[in-house]
C-alpha cells in the first residue's frame, strides 16, 4: 500500500514538475542573472530521480534568490518529493512551503503538501491545502477525495467526543453515515444507552433519582 501511495504521488509531482514553464527537459534557464547559476547538476539528478543527488546538490539552487524561479520552483519541488520519498516529512513540507510561496498557483503540491500534513496528524492544516489545490482546479481528482476522506475522519471524531466522549445521538435511529460509524463502535451506543436508561428511570448519572427529590405531602 505504501508503495502505490509513493508511486502516486510521485506521478503527482512529476506532473507539477512539467507544468512549470520549462517543461519536462529539465534543461537550465539560459537567462542572466548578476551571478552564474549553474542549475545543470541538480536538473540532471531530478532527471535520473536520484534522491541522493537531488538532496545534495540542489541545495545551491533551492536555497540562491538570484537564481531564475522556475529553476528554484522546480529544484524544491524534486527536493521535498526526495524527502517525502525518505519520509522526512518536516524537510519535505519546508522545500513545499518555499516552492508555493513562490508559486501559489500549484494545486498538485497543496495538494502534496496537505498529504504530508496528513501523515503527521496536523489535520486542520491538511484539510486547508486540500481545500486550496480544489479552489485552484475544482476537478483535482485526488484533492477532492483526499478534503472528503479526512472531511468524514473529522467530523467522526467530533461527533465521538460531543458529549463527555459519548456521541450526541441516539445509536437507534442512527441515519446518516458518520453517525453509522460512530454507532460502529459497540463502547460508545452501550455508554450513551446506560445514561439514557439512566435518564428513563429518572436516576440521572452522579445524582439520585427523580422519585428520590419528590417531596412528601403532609399528613
Amino acid at each position: 500500500m505504501r508503495r502505490h501511495v509513493t508511486l502516486m504521488v510521485g506521478t503527482t509531482i512529476a506532473a507539477a514538475l512539467c507544468a512549470l514553464p520549462f517543461g519536462c527537459a529539465y534543461a537550465a534557464t539560459s537567462e542572466p542573472t548578476e551571478e552564474q547559476i549553474d542549475s545543470a547538476p541538480c536538473m540532471a539528478a531530478v532527471t535520473a530521480n536520484d534522491d541522493d543527488k537531488i538532496i545534495a546538490v540542489c541545495d545551491s539552487l533551492t536555497s540562491n534568490e538570484k537564481a531564475p524561479k522556475a529553476d528554484r520552483v522546480k529544484a524544491l519541488i524534486a527536493r521535498g518529493a526526495a524527502h517525502d520519498r525518505k519520509d522526512q516529512i518536516d524537510r519535505a513540507i519546508g522545500d513545499y512551503d518555499v516552492a508555493l510561496r513562490l508559486d501559489p498557483t500549484l494545486a498538485d503540491i497543496f495538494n502534496a503538501r496537505g498529504e504530508l500534513f496528513r501523515r503527521k496528524g496536523d489535520r486542520s492544516h491538511a484539510l486547508a491545502d486540500f481545500g486550496a489545490a480544489i479552489k485552484l482546479n475544482p476537478n483535482h481528482p485526488a484533492a477532492r477525495a483526499n478534503y472528503k476522506s479526512l472531511a468524514f475522519e473529522l467530523e467522526r471524531l467530533g461527533a465521538l467526543i460531543a458529549v463527555n466522549n459519548k456521541p450526541s445521538f441516539n445509536c437507534a435511529a442512527a441515519r446518516r453515515p458518520v453517525e453509522k460509524a460512530v454507532c460502529a463502535d459497540p463502547g460508545a451506543c452501550q455508554s450513551r444507552s446506560r445514561d439514557q436508561r439512566r435518564e428513563y428511570q429518572g436516576r440521572p448519572p452522579g445524582g439520585q433519582g427523580q422519585s428520590a427529590r419528590r417531596p412528601r405531602h403532609a399528613a
